[in-house]
Order: C-alpha cells, then sequence, then structure tokens
C-alpha cells in the first residue's frame, strides 16, 4: 500500500504543475496581444501636419514625454520649463494637447518629412511610469481622399477585441483545469479502487 500511496503521490505533484504552467503560459500570451494592440500605426503625407495620439490619465504628476529613437521631441514636465533637451530636428515643429484636465497627451508634428518616420513613445505617468507607441509612416505623395490631420486611433476597439480574448483564454483555462482534475481523479489508485473527491 505505502508504494501504491507513494506512486500516486508522485504522480499527483507532478501533473499539479502543469495548471499553473498552463495558467503562467495563457497569461503571458494574452499581455503579449494587449501590449501588440497598444501601438497605433498613423499615415501621413510629406509637407502636412500629422497627429500622433496619446491617451493618458489625468496626470497630477504632470509628466510627459515624446521621443523617438533616444531623441526627446518634445515634453511638459511641471518644474521644468526650459525645453533645451528638444531635438533640433523638432525644435519649433511640435505642438502638446496636454493639460491637467484632460486625458490628451498626443503630439501635433508640423511640416512632417521622411526623416520623421518611425515609432515615436509616449511617456506619461499613470501613477506608475507608462508609455504607448506610435508608428509614423510618410508618403511622398497623398493617397487621402482628404488630406488632413490624421485623427487619434480608436483605442476602444482594440481594447474591447483584447478584453474579448483575454476572457475567452481565462474560460479556456478553466475548462481546461476542470477537465485535468477530473480526469486526474479518475485514474488516480489507492488498493485498486478509484480514488473519489471525498478522499483526496
Amino acid at each position: 500500500m505505502h508504494g501504491t500511496l507513494s506512486t500516486v503521490t508522485g504522480k499527483r505533484m507532478a501533473t499539479d504543475r502543469i495548471p499553473t504552467i498552463m495558467w503562467t503560459a495563457l497569461i503571458l500570451l494574452a499581455s503579449a496581444h494587449i501590449t501588440a494592440s497598444m501601438e497605433n500605426t498613423v499615415e501621413a503625407t510629406s509637407g502636412l501636419d500629422v497627429l500622433l495620439p496619446c491617451v493618458c490619465p489625468k496626470n497630477e504628476d504632470h509628466y510627459l514625454v515624446w521621443q523617438i529613437q533616444g531623441k526627446v521631441v518634445d515634453y511638459y514636465i511641471r518644474e521644468h520649463k526650459n525645453k533645451s533637451n528638444i531635438s533640433d530636428q523638432f525644435e519649433g515643429r511640435t505642438r502638446l494637447f496636454f493639460s491637467d484636465h484632460n486625458r490628451d497627451c498626443s503630439l501635433l508634428l508640423l511640416g512632417v518629412t521622411t526623416a520623421d518616420m518611425g515609432t515615436y513613445t509616449c511617456y506619461y505617468k499613470n501613477p506608475e511610469y507608462d508609455e504607448s507607441k506610435v508608428n509614423l509612416t510618410i508618403s511622398e505623395t497623398d493617397t487621402r481622399v482628404n488630406p488632413t490631420v490624421a485623427p487619434p486611433a480608436d483605442k476602444t476597439a482594440a481594447f474591447a477585441v483584447s478584453g474579448v480574448i483575454l476572457v475567452l483564454i481565462v474560460l479556456l483555462a478553466v475548462v481546461l483545469t476542470v477537465r485535468f482534475r477530473d480526469r486526474r481523479l479518475k485514474f488516480q489508485v489507492v488498493n485498486g479502487e478509484p480514488v473519489t473527491p471525498s478522499r483526496v
């Protein structure tokens, strides 16, 4: 009997790790999907102005910084009025919409050129430091019907899709965990008899 119990206990310990590993993998997958959906792509035409969207919480710390490839594009920091850190490439070509009363941390970039292409990062406090990325692509000719400032991307749809996927992943994990537990109980044997849940 002792040999049978130790075999069952050893198998139980090995199989108890599987749901934990499965949950960890599902959480990592969901977070990777949500992170990927947070990056916007904005298309612009050379010579025109473009709005790079960034929705941030009401920021009591008054901290907002836009960067691209280590270069400072523009920023708003409460006690840092001197903007001498802005890259020469963007000097006098930017406008921020940041204020204490709204959630708009967007950046208006004036007279874009192909040299402005790349991934811009909007850093803000939430209350910890957080970020949002915008990939800017620029064409030489206008391919849009109405060449105006690009509107902010609708993050609601991205969050809704991410939320649905996350719920489906959690439901799948719960179903797999329950099925795995039932299967494990069905095949555990002590003294030649199946173990019932009350004997576990």
